[in-house]
């Protein structure tokens, strides 16, 4: 098993001619407004006996995470960039829905939305992605009303001057909300993890 976090090529070994694959792309940055949205988790995804070219080598991309957006404006989070694997494999973006959660891109990607507050001050927590990764991270709030929780490395929104935290690397994890006075948390890097057997 190889868990590659950086971006650079990989060359299969002589005898392998299959590859199992997780790969995470980078989690959206959260947002900064009254709601303090959290960054949705990369988009994860499995690929069991995935064809491979023995001894070829492939560029393996590993997707920054989204940027943390400044203090006393109204910005939503940025979207994480995709991971993946050569040609033959993707992870994709994810994208920002007007209810101020971030969500992971509809399809076969399973990160995680992040945290938010409805109209009515309803708090969702940011949801668990797949395989530990590609969390959502918490909604930002004041001192008088709660945040939500972060999961699977997503960050902790901010709360009453604290820092909104940031997602963790190489995780997918999403970036903490902020009210407007702070910045939001950044999102963290993707990640793949490659399994395959080899008599080499």
């Amino acid at each position: 098993t190889k868990r590659i976090t950086s971006t650079q090529s990989f060359t299969v070994p002589a005898d392998v001619t299959s590859v199992n694959l997780i790969l995470c792309g980078g989690g959206s940055g959260g947002s900064v407004d009254s709601i303090g949205g959290g960054g949705g988790g990369g988009s994860v995804y499995e690929s069991s006996g995935l064809a491979v070219t023995a001894g070829a080598s492939y560029t393996i991309t590993i997707g920054a995470g989204g940027p943390s957006r400044p203090a006393n404006t109204q910005a939503t989070g940025r979207d994480g960039n995709p991971s993946s694997f050569g040609s033959l494999f993707i992870a994709e973006t994810i994208y920002f829905s007007t209810n101020q959660r971030r969500t992971g891109k509809v399809g076969s990607g399973l990160g995680g939305s992040g945290g938010s507050r409805d109209s009515s001050g309803s708090i969702q927590d940011g949801l668990p992605g797949a395989f530990g990764l590609g969390g959502g991270g918490g909604n930002g709030s004041s001192s008088a009303e709660p945040r939500s929780g972060a999961t699977n490395g997503g960050g902790v929104g901010s709360l009453a001057g604290e820092a909104a935290q940031n997602g963790v690397i190489n995780t997918g994890g999403g970036g903490g909300g902020s009210v407007t006075a702070i910045a939001s948390g950044s999102g963290g890097s993707g990640v793949c993890i490659i399994k395959y057997w080899s008599a080499l």
